[in-house]
């Protein structure tokens, strides 16, 4: 049993009727639905919390088969199992009010994140902590921007590497916290940065502007990535959510999930560009009329403004390295839109 399969038995299992059949699941909710629900599990309600479990429970196979696809060392029911957890902690959190998104889209991050975590921890002999395998790869992506401006810089400037307490500094983290990485002997290797030139790395971009590294982060990613998108222009905001889905039901994500796997096991031996989920450049050209050239400009523009917002915003707030029990009792109180 995978350590963070160790929580409160409600919160960790669907209801009894979920566990029979993922067949049996009621038809796609509709956004008013979504809503309705979430209200009454507020106040309680274990029937509305039985509803949009069950109705999610193919949300949790599509995603686990995509991942089981990619990586065959751990068996699809475990997979399925984490993605549960995720689950169960996105129907407890999920206010459509403050998220501003269909629950589908905040499902999903915890439903990615909880597999992507196992996957972390079942991914070598060295059974490592996963709050550490966060850690390192925060450490990784802030070093390599750091030697990369060094080797940027003129030549009179000593282009020596940064050091650990210069590297924290900049992660906004206290240097004792890097401890883990020396104690565990990490093999601190350079990560290149993501480039919005790079057709391959365009399809992450968006959701690396608050990557789901812990339960905190994802309960709050959706609010945050709404509420800088509000600051957008219309334009702006419409092909992020259009590209990236932010507005698609469960029935569509299934659907394009399940033609992914499809699609994969095909061409298992032939490496080919991911997609990531998104739509094409194409596909929103023939929605709105625009040239592909400009919507990538559009895309691009907006990602950085994206970025300029939600940076500050995460550098604030330091580094979260463990799931605390409870994300609503330690993140502040959402901001509520006003009527």
């Amino acid at each position: 049993m995978f350590s963070s399969s160790v929580e409160v038995a409600s919160e960790t299992s669907p209801p009894a009727s979920g566990r029979r059949s993922t067949a049996q699941s009621s038809a796609i909710l509709t956004a008013e639905r979504e809503q309705e629900l979430a209200a009454r599990i507020q106040a309680g309600d274990p029937k509305a919390r039985e509803e949009l479990i069950v109705a999610n429970l193919r949300l949790v196979r599509s995603i686990a088969a995509e991942f089981r696809a990619r990586n065959r060392a751990i068996d699809l029911d475990d997979l399925i199992q984490e993605g549960n957890i995720g689950l169960m902690r996105a129907v407890r959190d999920f206010d459509p009010e403050a998220h501003g998104t269909r629950f589908v889209t905040y499902a999903s991050c915890w439903i990615r994140h909880h597999i992507q975590r196992v996957l972390a921890e079942q991914s070598s002999l060295i059974r490592f902590p996963y709050y550490v395998v966060v850690l390192r790869r925060r450490f990784e992506k802030v070093r390599a921007q750091m030697v990369e401006a060094l080797r940027a810089a003129p030549a009179s400037v000593d282009p020596m590497e940064p050091s650990m307490e210069e590297v924290a500094e900049r992660m906004g983290v206290a240097p004792r916290r890097l401890k883990h990485l020396r104690n565990a002997q990490v093999d601190l290797r350079s990560y290149s940065t993501t480039s919005l030139d790079d057709d391959e790395s365009q399809d992450d971009a968006l959701s690396q502007l608050l990557p789901p590294e812990s339960p905190l982060e994802i309960a709050e990613t959706m609010e945050r990535l709404h509420a800088a998108m509000r600051r957008l222009t219309l334009l702006e905001a419409w092909v992020l959510r259009r590209r990236y889905r932010l507005d698609d039901s469960t029935e569509e994500v299934v659907d394009e999930a399940a033609s992914r796997v499809r699609r994969r096991g095909a061409e298992a031996r032939r490496p080919g560009p991911r997609t990531g989920g998104r739509r094409t450049y194409r596909e929103l050209s023939h929605e709105i009329g625009k040239p592909i050239h400009q919507l990538r400009q559009v895309e691009r523009a907006a990602i950085v403004k994206l970025h300029e917002i939600l940076d500050g915003a995460v550098a604030a707030e330091g580094e979260v390295l463990e799931a605390p029990a409870n994300p609503r009792r330690h993140a502040p109180a959402p901001a509520r839109r006003s009527a």
